[in-house]
């Protein structure tokens, strides 16, 4: 038997036995779970909270201007914001934004929710450019997250 879920991506309409699929774990009673709280690496700052509003309308503009949809307007305008109130931050600022993944695996009649995430990295010269500039090099990275073989 071939490879279950190359089958499944392919279209096949079985699907293989458990038994094919099932994954069989030893369990380790030595191993620590994963704590953020105890990791020395992790600071937590005192939280804070901001709304970002705007109207239907101005999303819709938005994104017929600047080349972009309305997860890539967010995602900008949230890595901005980010950057504009932490200004000595030296490090990359990162959103996601969910992806389909059907095209870049080739499995078009998958029926299933291959969904990845695509991060958008604010960083760089990307910062200099104007915001319609920074919204078509956002949508052009997610358009290549959908792309085969990446």
């Amino acid at each position: 038997m071939g490879n279950p879920y190359i089958q499944i991506m392919s279209g096949e309409r079985s699907l293989p036995d458990f038994e094919d699929v099932a994954v069989k774990l030893k369990t380790d009673g030595g191993a620590a779970a994963l704590s953020l709280f105890n990791d020395t690496r992790v600071t937590f700052s005192k939280r804070k909270h901001y709304q970002l509003r705007v109207s239907e309308k101005q999303v819709v503009q938005y994104c017929r201007t600047n080349d972009g949809t309305p997860g890539v307007l967010f995602s900008l305008l949230m890595s901005r914001a980010i950057d504009k109130l932490n200004p000595e931050n030296e490090l990359p600022i990162i959103s996601g934004i969910a992806i389909n993944l059907r095209p870049a695996l080739n499995a078009t009649m998958y029926k299933g929710s291959p969904l990845g995430l695509a991060p958008l990295i604010y960083e760089g010269k990307i910062k200099s450019k104007s915001f319609s500039q920074q919204a078509t090099v956002f949508r052009g990275r997610l358009l290549l997250w959908r792309v085969r073989g990446r």
